[in-house]
């Protein structure tokens, strides 16, 4: 059981207090309230014109797609979707600290009561925590350089392209962590209340 799991992650998360660990999720669950409201009223310009969400323009994967949704947002909105873009830097941060350290306080939890098979498995959602907030930075990095070349005329279909091959797996290690989170989450307090 005392074994290195996924880089070490395991060792880093198990090293912080209990105390510090809920500290520090509880901040980061209130930082990711503050700049998802934040980046929600930011995108208001652009979705208000019908032009398209953020979650459009991040799987545009075209050229031309993503010169029509950015045409349609008009100046307000792309300056409203490039401000967003930039906030979700500091979401993509707390989001991926909060599902890592989640993830491997559940598995340090289903350790004791569960296996040492669910407790590689909390690693393994960790990891994949920290590599959606990887793939969300190059994501990011990909849709301001659209949409700064907008003006140009010249937006490039390898940033388009890329923007949209890091969004897709960038939601499916999200989603697999959540999933990992609150199902074995669950299962504890399952177990928990029956005992």
């Amino acid at each position: 059981m005392g074994r290195d799991y996924r880089g070490g992650m395991n060792r880093i998360i198990e090293s912080i207090p209990r105390r510090t660990r809920v500290i520090v999720m509880l901040a980061a669950a209130a930082a990711a309230v503050w700049l998802w409201l934040a980046m929600a009223e930011a995108m208001e310009p652009a979705e208000a014109t019908g032009g398209g969400d953020i979650v459009s323009f991040e799987f545009a994967a075209t050229a031309a797609r993503a010169t029509e949704i950015l045409g349609g947002w008009g100046d307000v909105g792309r300056r409203g979707a490039a401000r967003a873009i930039r906030l979700d830097y500091g979401f993509l941060i707390v989001y991926a600290t909060l599902l890592a350290l989640l993830a491997g306080s559940v598995a340090m939890a289903a350790r004791q009561r569960v296996s040492d098979r669910i407790y590689r498995l909390g690693w393994t959602a960790a990891a994949l925590a920290v590599a959606a907030g990887v793939l969300d930075a190059v994501e990011n990095t990909m849709l301001l350089a659209t949409i700064n070349l907008y003006d140009t005329g010249k937006i490039s279909g390898a940033h388009t392209a890329v923007a949209a091959l890091a969004a897709g797996p960038k939601f499916v290690f999200l989603i697999l962590t959540i999933v990992y989170v609150l199902g074995v989450a669950g299962y504890l307090w399952s177990k928990r209340l029956s005992s």
